[in-house]
């Protein structure tokens, strides 16, 4: 037992330090897998959950210390840290990469959806300033028909006032016009000629055959 290393931290156990094991049979220091459960609430070594008051305190007996055995276990253990690092490295430089290819979707998407948006706007506007146009249309319109409105009101009072005025004052001027010399002047030469001649009811109609 003396080799057993708290993967959290990666020194020892030994007895100076308080040991829990956790429902998966895990073990760690007390105060390291207290500061990691406080991010993630997995075990560090397995992933299983750990859910509230499943860390249980556990008493190990150690053997003594051996140099020769301590110095092997940190061999092993520097390997396994430079395993990790390498394995480190090689995440940070795939997480590198990935938000590489992030942010060229996203530059590809705002040239892609930059001209569109612009169209969208222009579309907008033109909209809105139809719609302007509209109303300003409708308002010329409305007065137009208020005008014309107005306009046939009058001409049909004034028609009426003419009405009425033919019916009183007019009709003895016009009868006075009918006689005048200008009437007169215009009706033709060979009906003035004419003469009526009456004729008596028992004389018999001349014959204008002969």
């Amino acid at each position: 037992m003396s080799a057993a290393t708290c993967i959290i931290c990666f020194t020892h156990f030994s007895e100076e330090l308080e040991i829990v094991v956790l429902n998966c049979h895990h073990c760690f220091h007390r105060r390291c897998i207290s500061q990691w459960l406080k991010i993630r609430q997995v075990c560090p070594q397995c992933n299983a959950i750990v859910r509230d008051r499943e860390v249980f305190r556990i008493i190990l007996s150690f053997d003594a210390w051996d140099p020769a055995t301590f110095e092997q276990r940190t061999e092993v253990d520097q390997l396994l840290i430079e395993r990790l690092d390498a394995r480190i490295l090689d995440l940070e430089q795939q997480i590198k990469s990935k938000d590489f290819i992030i942010e060229e979707t996203k530059e590809t998407q705002n040239l892609t959806i930059k001209p569109l948006k612009d169209e969208l706007e222009s579309k907008d506007l033109m909209i809105a300033k139809l719609q302007h146009e509209k109303c300003q249309l409708n308002e010329k319109l409305f007065k137009l028909e208020k005008k014309v409105e107005t306009q046939k009101l009058k001409f049909t009072l004034a028609v009426q006032k003419f009405l009425a005025d033919m019916k009183v004052d007019k009709i003895p001027k016009m009868i006075e016009i009918f006689d005048s010399n200008q009437v007169k002047s215009a009706v033709p030469e060979n009906l003035k000629s004419r003469e009526v001649k009456l004729i008596p009811i028992d004389e018999p109609e001349p014959d204008y055959d002969v």
